[in-house]
């Protein structure tokens, strides 16, 4: 009986053995991303790094801004994130990007004041995706584009026919 206890015990000290590097560093990282006024941005990369600067994994914010990198395996005991969006005018970066850092265990939710977008302005960025004005040289130079089409489309026309 008693080899058979210390055969079993064998058998679970083995296993947890096999199983406890795979949960260590797992950990469920959660933030929400927002520009400077508090909007949440939606399409934003965010990384996980572990405490050796390696890249983890990456994720995009959804139309809420939030992200989540759910049971993630970070190989040391401590984790950052960097956010990075692109509004097709100017590349943002968050503050906090190496320089705060979260345990790697658990559930871990990132202030937003680490995962803020400082200089980003989401209300002045989607106002200046509307149509640019066409300016009065512009305009000019279409009208005389069009003149000179014109006249050239006469000027072919009168020579068939003499």
């Amino acid at each position: 009986m008693r080899r058979i206890f210390l055969s079993i015990l064998m058998i679970a000290g083995v296993a947890l053995l096999c199983v406890a590097p795979a949960l260590a560093g797992t950990c469920t990282i959660r933030g929400t991303v927002t520009d400077v006024d508090g909007t949440p941005v939606q399409g934003a990369q965010v990384t996980l790094f572990d405490a050796n600067r390696a890249e983890v994994t990456t994720v995009v914010t959804d139309a809420g801004g939030s992200f989540a990198f759910a049971s993630v395996h970070v190989n040391t005991d401590q984790c950052t994130v960097r956010v990075f969006y692109n509004d097709r005018r100017q590349t943002y970066n968050n503050a906090a990007y190496f320089t705060e850092w979260y345990p790697a265990t658990g559930d871990q939710s990132i202030p937003k004041k680490d995962t803020r977008l400082g200089t980003l302005h989401l209300s002045a960025s989607s106002s200046s995706t509307s149509r640019p004005s066409l300016s009065s040289a512009g305009l000019s130079a279409i009208v005389t584009a069009l003149a000179l089409t014109i006249v050239a489309a006469v000027g072919i026309s009168w020579k068939k026919r003499k």
